[in-house]
């Protein structure tokens, strides 16, 4: 067959796989056309304008065979093409993520698997850029996108341990928040899918600790002061790496933010001994900005002890950092801090809150302080209705 020819099949199959009355017959002809453009070759899928295709298959609101077919055509492309169709793979990976949550059972399905694929096939540079895609979808509006998302993170964990390690620092702090989900499927989702997250890393101290730092990120009250004793017994031999930081930063959050402050001095010896033992710089780097604003606050502590701690452990975060001043990290966590200081104060003077009303909201700000991107906004909306409930 000419290119042409095949890309014509090729565009007829995916118009048979969108038009096919049954998920197995749309399965069948997608996969045709993932045979067809293996054997016909990138130019052939081209010149199908495959990629126009599949894209306006998963727009079908009304046709939920059609985003099935899209999905399933996806994964035969990926199959049958490899590294010659990620520049289109990446390109329709942001409709894939939002057929995580497709309110059609065998879309979600398909979708699903599709992603799981493309992610065991995808070089490390494709998979590196389809992660953000993937996270924007574990904090999409719909409950069902993000389920669906934290079901494909989990069968990603299996499929491609390796791309989801590298990725581990900007998966996390996301994990954490579905973890911290209001609804009840998108967290029975997150901590499932947690132990295999957690897993892909292979430093060899933290895969000991990998059953307490799973308890730890999923269950914060109950786990994070006994995974701190935990991390401060074990001697590492290995450096530790950033995947490896992309667990415990957490955990050391979750306990600077606590106000027992046994636990906040936990959390700040506990930080001083691991950021003694990074020898990489740039793997510090990226939980610099969290780590600053907490232990900056934990300086502030009533209790002598704990400032006291906290102030060797932001020593030992600056020598972390090594070429990368502390002072500009610092710097600018604290011009974040003062930009959310200010919104919060001109948003609480605007709502004109009585002084009951005011202390009330205040006491609900304070039960996000354990939260990881709102405690900055917990403590300043407090900081601003604190003068006005006290009037």
């Amino acid at each position: 067959l000419s290119e042409a020819d095949a890309a014509a099949e090729l565009a007829a199959a995916l118009r048979e796989a969108a038009a096919a009355g049954s998920s197995d017959a749309r399965r069948v002809a997608a996969f045709r056309a993932g045979g067809m453009a293996k054997g016909a070759g990138a130019g052939a899928a081209r010149a199908a304008e495959v990629r126009g295709a599949l894209a306006g298959m998963f727009a079908s609101k009304k046709a939920p065979g059609a985003r099935e077919a899209a999905a399933c055509a996806f994964e035969a492309l990926v199959r049958g093409l490899g590294w010659a169709f990620e520049v289109d793979a990446l390109e329709l990976f942001p409709a894939l993520v939002s057929a995580q949550g497709d309110t059609d059972k065998d879309a979600r399905k398909a979708a699903l698997k599709a992603g799981k694929v493309f992610f065991s096939k995808a070089s490390a540079p494709c998979a590196k850029l389809a992660f953000p895609m993937l996270l924007e979808g574990l904090v999409a509006k719909q409950w069902r996108t993000k389920e669906g998302c934290l079901k494909l993170m989990k069968d990603i964990a299996k499929a491609a341990p390796s791309q989801l390690e590298q990725s581990l620092p900007a998966v996390m702090p996301t994990m954490m928040e579905a973890v911290a989900d209001t609804h009840d499927k998108v967290h029975a989702a997150a901590v499932a899918a947690m132990p295999g997250v957690c897993g892909v890393v292979q430093n060899a101290e933290t895969q000991t600790l990998m059953e307490v730092f799973v308890n730890a990120l999923t269950v914060p009250d109950k786990a994070t002061d006994v995974c701190l004793d935990r991390l401060m017994e074990v001697t590492f031999v290995n450096s530790i790496d950033s995947p490896s930081l992309a667990l415990m930063v957490p955990v050391m959050l979750r306990g600077l933010r606590d106000r027992n402050q046994v636990v906040m001095k936990q959390s700040c010896q506990a930080a001083t001994n691991i950021l003694n033992l990074c020898l990489d710089s740039a793997a510090v780097a990226p939980f610099a900005p969290p780590l600053v604003y907490e232990l900056q606050k934990a300086a502030e502590s009533d209790s002598p002890d704990v400032r006291e701690v906290s102030v060797k452990a932001l020593d030992a975060l600056q020598v972390g950092l090594g070429d990368i001043k502390a002072s500009e990290v610092e710097a600018k966590a604290a011009e974040a801090q003062r930009s959310i200081a200010a919104h919060a104060a001109e948003a609480v003077q605007s709502w004109g809150l009585e002084p009951a009303l005011a202390a009330h909201v205040a006491r609900l700000a304070a039960s996000f302080e354990g939260t990881a991107r709102l405690s900055p906004v917990s403590t300043a909306l407090q900081a601003a209705l604190k003068p006005i409930a006290k009037s």
